[in-house]
């Protein structure tokens, strides 16, 4: 299989009215004849990606509801009563639980030799050397550093 992105940038350069499946498919079979574009490997970190793009949610959604949580409590003004702060102690506990696991999951994902490799950076812990490996993958794929700054 070829890169997706790569063979997307070859059917650009085609000048062409219509789109059809048909005609990209030649488009593509003509590009891996010249020996155009590098072959696809499947994701190591597919999953590695989604559980740091879930933990980056589940730290906004914290967030938005530490907001919610001061502003009822600030709108109720000691009038709250124990069902209401059982409940908001209830909801802070399940998204922690959640987060906790999350980041449990995501390191598990990324064990690796480039993972404990990028936590040897000053300021890049588990969860941020296990974001890198999910969004970049195989770092082997980057011709240069500026290929995979880019």
């Amino acid at each position: 299989m070829t890169n997706p992105i790569i063979t997307k940038s070859g059917i650009k350069t085609t000048v062409r009215g219509k789109k059809t499946d048909r005609t990209d498919a030649l488009l593509i079979a003509r590009m891996g004849q010249r020996g155009e574009g590098r072959i696809h490997i499947p994701e190591d970190y597919k999953t590695t990606k989604y559980y740091a793009r879930g933990c980056q949610k589940l730290s906004i959604m914290d967030s938005a509801f530490s907001k919610y949580k001061t502003h009822f409590t600030n709108l109720l003004e000691g009038e709250d009563t124990a069902e209401f702060t059982e409940l908001l102690a209830g909801v802070n506990k399940a998204i922690t639980k959640a987060r906790v696991q999350l980041h449990k999951d995501l390191t598990d994902s990324a064990q690796s030799k480039s993972f404990r490799l990028l936590q040897t950076i000053p300021g890049i812990g588990p969860y941020t050397a296990a974001s890198i490996l999910g969004e970049i993958q195989d770092i082997k794929r980057f011709d240069s550093s500026k290929a995979l700054i880019a």
